[in-house]
């Protein structure tokens, strides 16, 4: 009879349905909205800790509100009992069970994956830095396809990692068996927007001029980033730090930007029926701002509160602002906006003539006439009473707007599940009733939430700091899942560590970049980027070696956060880029063309056992384009590459002491493309 209570007791706790959250804040329109009924009260159950914490691409500013970093937390979709993520680090996504926090599998891209994939009919698509949107199994995580919109498989350090010259850095968003996308950065490098057939990967629709439009550029015009949203119609493309931009939905067509003019765009978007709802606070001014399907703008959505995010019901808006979170009657909201506007403008025009008569009254008293004084003095209370009952009647409508105002600081994403709107912030997790803002629970979290998700009959919470919490009704004693680092094997092997010291010593650096040519089992790039600070680049071509280099390296911590196991090839890595040049074979195969193109000028080292035929080495000179330096001793090349021919300097802010802002430099000129992006940003820079 007990165990029949107690199993009847913690029955209750459970949602008496389980809903899925396949995708970013619930569904294509971001609404963050799910019907799952959650319970007031909400308790640790696990705590996933991963090997690293999420990084974002892009430096946070200093100056002002942060408009692009959707991408600073690992933000989790459900599907049945499977919490699934992409990492930014490691490049892998996870599938974690949802009851114990235990990884079931996990698959890996050749990139960053920095935004919430989406699960749809069994199926689980992302898209990556490196380029490509994929499809998985759900159930496994096995690969269905793979779909690059971009021309080719160049590449690029971009934000610290060797990426793609045009990542996918939007949430895509599935709908009516199609994949909507957008690859690219920067407007001129091209754009690709595409619609894309979700069980086959072939292309329906592609808009590949979208960054011809240079007529619209503002903030850095068109720069993909962010979650997509659409309506029944048009599809809109986060537009970096400006404003969205609009597309047929059905042809990809470019329709229109939303610029607005001032700082005010950003990533943040959604759709409330057939309405955008867009823009990012800055300093204080209030940006969330309301489009109707055909871009017109429909004015301040919220002209009284400084929205951070919201959860839009038809009945009900849920806001956070800097104070607290307000519940707001859309219908009053609404009712009163009319109404105060017509208050406002009487109010102007009362005010006005108040002002009249208090200088009339100011000249009577100079002149003493007492009777007409008087006069004056009861028109002024009759204004003065009509102005008060105004300000109180308005205040009315004001206070009638708000259902309930919950006052928190640092609150930072909403969620509702249900009857129960959760709110994360700095250091907490609140469960709220959502009739009466009541607070249910509030659970001491570390790190700031910045995303939420519902499902399975819990509230996945996504820390800055890294770790994923999972909270729910019952009361339990929480595991911690934690990826431990490990070790292998290899790195007891004395002779390779010597040989990569020596390596480390003859390159005169320390830090940059590395490339390890032919790399096969990676033993010697183990060694190599653990003797130094390197970010090493590893090419594998076979299949076999490379998932065990990579295991090896994810085991270590190090996979993505400094060390890249790829199957490139020399063709597709950018100019310039690495410091030091090794290979665990012989290079005699090798393409010296490409080795030359790729080593770093004035200092680049490339340190290989090559053929005593002295052919490999006139290569390298010949294509070097510069001063250079060749040692060979016993079949082992030092090769430098000097300052390249025709290169000049820029010594100071207006290029030299004469400040002339020119240079002798006779390599740079157009057309000009993307070296090389990312750091240092604006947070320690001086704002011009």
């Amino acid at each position: 009879m007990k165990a029949s209570v107690f199993l009847s007791l913690s029955l209750l706790a459970l949602p008496l349905f389980a809903e899925d959250w396949p995708t970013y804040r619930y569904d294509g329109k971001r609404t963050a909205f799910s019907t799952e009924a959650m319970p007031s009260a909400v308790f640790p159950q696990w705590t996933f800790v991963p090997r690293h914490a999420p990084k974002t691409a892009w430096p946070l500013p200093g100056e002002e509100t942060p408009r692009m970093h959707s991408d600073r937390a690992l933000h989790v979709i459900v599907a049945g009992r499977t919490a699934y993520f992409g990492h930014s680090v490691d490049d892998n996504v996870y599938a974690l069970d949802t009851r114990t926090g235990e990884t079931k599998w996990t698959f890996r891209a050749e990139g960053p994956v920095r935004f919430a994939p989406v699960f749809d009919g069994g199926k689980f698509y992302f898209g990556s830095d490196d380029g490509y949107a994929y499809c998985l199994n759900a159930a496994d995580g096995k690969l269905v396809w793979r779909y690059r919109p971009s021309p080719a498989n160049e590449r690029v350090i971009g934000n610290g990692r060797m990426i793609s010259l045009w990542p996918i850095r939007t949430g895509l968003l599935v709908e009516k068996g199609v994949v909507y996308l957008a690859a690219g950065v920067f407007p001129y490098e091209g754009l690709y927007i595409a619609g894309v057939d979700a069980k086959t990967g072939k292309e329906i629709w592609m808009n590949d001029t979208a960054g011809d439009q240079a007529w619209g550029l503002q903030y850095g015009g068109l720069a993909p980033q962010g979650y997509l949203v659409a309506t029944s119609s048009t599809l809109y493309v986060p537009a970096g730090r400006s404003m969205p931009a609009a597309f047929e939905k059905a042809t990809g067509k470019f329709k229109s930007f939303l610029s607005t003019g001032g700082k005010i765009g950003g990533s943040w978007a959604l759709v409330d029926g057939e309405q955008l709802v867009a823009g990012v606070n800055n300093q204080g001014i209030p940006a969330k701002i309301v489009y109707d399907e055909n871009g017109g703008r429909r004015g301040d959505m919220f002209a009284d509160y400084q929205g951070l995010d919201m959860v839009v019901t038809k009945d009900i808006s849920y806001t956070v602002t800097e104070s607290g979170v307000y519940a707001i009657d859309r219908v009053k909201y609404r009712q009163a906006a009319v109404e105060v506007a017509k208050i406002k403008k009487s109010r102007a025009t009362t005010a006005k003539g108040l002002e009249g008569l208090r200088k009339r009254e100011a000249m009577l008293k100079k002149e003493n006439k007492v009777d007409e004084l008087a006069k004056v003095q009861a028109e002024i209370k009759k204004y003065t009473t009509t102005l008060a009952a105004m300000v109180a009647r308005e205040r009315k409508l004001n206070e009638a707007r708000v259902k309930w105002f919950l006052p928190r600081l640092n609150v930072t994403k909403l969620a509702l599940g249900g009857k129960t709107l959760f709110a994360g912030g700095r250091r907490f997790v609140l469960a709220i009733e959502r009739e009466t803002g009541r607070l249910g629970t509030m659970q001491a979290v570390p790190g700031e939430i910045l995303g939420l998700a519902i499902g399975d009959g819990r509230v996945f919470a996504s820390s800055s700091e890294g770790p994923i919490y999972c909270l729910g009704g019952e009361k339990v004693a929480a595991r911690v899942v934690r990826q431990e680092n490990k070790q292998p094997p290899v790195a007891k092997d004395a002779r390779l560590k010597a040989k990569a010291l020596e390596l480390v010593k003859r390159a005169g650096v320390r830090r940059g970049w590395a490339l390890v040519v032919d790399a096969g089992l990676c033993q010697l790039t183990w060694h190599l980027a653990a003797e130094s600070d390197f970010n090493v680049v590893a090419l594998v071509r076979d299949a076999k070696q490379r998932q065990a280099a990579r295991r090896m390296f994810d085991e270590a911590g190090l996979l993505g956060s400094r060390v890249s196991v790829e199957p490139w090839t020399l063709e597709e890595l950018p100019d310039y880029f690495a410091n030091l040049i090794v290979s665990e074979g012989l290079a005699a195969k090798l393409p010296a063309k490409e080795l030359a193109r790729i080593l770093r000028p004035a200092g680049g080292k490339l340190i290989l056992s090559v053929p005593d035929d002295g052919k490999f080495v006139e290569e390298l000179k010949k294509h070097a384009q510069a001063e250079t330096s060749a040692v060979v001793k016993d079949g082992q090349l030092e090769f430098t590459r000097g300052k390249l021919n025709g290169a000049g300097e820029w010594t100071g802010l207006y290029g030299n002491m004469a400040n002339t802002s020119s240079s002798r430099d006779e390599l740079v000129k157009g057309p000009l493309g993307v070296l090389w992006f990312g750091e240092p940003g604006s947070e320690n820079m001086v704002e011009r």
